[in-house]
């Protein structure tokens, strides 16, 4: 097999992206023969490894300091193939380590309809003999409820496996929508929700898989006064369902006027997730992790 390559100089850039990092591309004019036959640009990314015309994915450049391999384009032409390297800054140099694991999170906030508090201690009226219970925005045979701030967190994992097999993509959909079904690295039994993954199959046929998932915090038991004076504890998951029955009960108000008293008649829990034992996934955690 004969081969003659010949950068385009033309195509040299060197220029900061929309996320501030230096980026720099490469153009080169590849022109190969076996005999008669000419190699097309596929055969060239799949066999790369053996071949050895273009760098490694991720690896730097040896003259742009701190900038990898991070993408190569391939067009074919007639009788040669132009292939385009894009070398720039990582967002982390760990991200491109085989088999090595990036976590980020995100801790904020989102928003959740609620039509009632737990108990009085919840709640005032004034006058306090116009007590109409522990529903929020209670008229009538209505309850609007409120919508209010619950705290979540987000956590994005991004991985380079070596080998990523056929058996791992069927649990990554295996898992979607499902929680925890044990404590996962330092989160309790029913805090995380798999969202899914993003799956990209890179130029050295190494594969990047990026995992979403959702956090929501571990909460204690806790009681809830029931509307014929008793209590009820429960102990639900982070993302169960809790939701609440109510009934009216008459009492008399200020000035003797009858007061339809809106409170918990029941309570009741819907597990909306199915559970999963996300070991399977065969991620490590970070090397922070136990710090």
């Amino acid at each position: 097999m004969s081969v003659s390559y010949k950068e385009h100089m033309a195509g040299r850039t060197l220029y900061r992206d929309e996320n501030g990092r230096w980026t720099a591309t490469r153009v080169y004019k590849i022109y190969y023969t076996t005999g008669s036959a000419v190699l097309d640009a596929e055969y060239i990314l799949n066999n790369n490894n053996t071949l050895g015309l273009l760098p490694p994915h991720m690896e730097e450049h040896p003259n742009l300091t701190g900038l990898y391999l991070f993408d190569i384009k391939l067009e074919q032409e007639q009788q040669f193939v132009t292939a385009t390297l894009t070398y720039r800054e990582p967002d982390s140099t760990r991200a491109w380590l085989a088999d090595e694991e990036v976590w980020e999170w995100d801790v904020s906030s989102q928003q959740e309809h609620i039509t009632s508090v737990r108990d009085s201690s919840y709640v005032a009226h004034y006058p306090a003999s116009d007590d109409v219970g522990k529903a929020i925005g209670s008229h009538g045979e209505d309850v609007d409820g409120v919508d209010v701030y619950r705290p979540v967190g987000s956590l994005r994992i991004s991985r380079v496996w070596s080998v990523f097999t056929q058996a791992q993509r069927r649990t990554l959909m295996d898992l979607r929508s499902c929680t925890n079904d044990r404590t996962w690295f330092e989160f309790y039994r029913g805090e995380v929700l798999f969202l899914g993954a993003h799956v990209s199959r890179l130029p050295d046929l190494r594969t990047r898989v990026e995992y979403a998932f959702l956090i929501s915090d571990y909460v204690a038991p806790y009681t809830i006064e029931l509307m014929n004076g008793t209590t009820q504890t429960i102990a639900p998951y982070p993302w169960d369902y809790v939701w609440y029955e109510y009934g009216d009960k008459p009492e008399t108000g200020s000035g003797g006027r009858q007061v339809a008293k809106r409170d918990i008649l029941s309570v009741h829990l819907a597990q909306v997730y199915d559970e999963a034992n996300f070991n399977a996934l065969g991620l490590t955690g970070p090397t922070w992790w136990s710090t």
